[in-house]
């Protein structure tokens, strides 16, 4: 939808890279890393979490 508009994303834009693979590695590295952080707080939620059964 991007390039049907003209827009461009360029190497300097983001985790985007001047090649696929190293965009790629990229969204891997934040796949990983950043999931650490995220599975932290949903499990912090869920153990917070007051359920009511009714």
């Amino acid at each position: 939808m991007m390039a049907v508009e003209g827009i461009v994303i360029r190497e300097t834009d983001g985790i985007i890279e001047n090649n696929s693979e190293k965009t790629i590695e990229n969204l891997g590295r934040l796949a990983n890393q950043g999931t650490r952080e995220v599975d932290r707080i949903v499990l912090d939620i869920m153990v917070h979490k007051k359920v009511t059964v009714e």
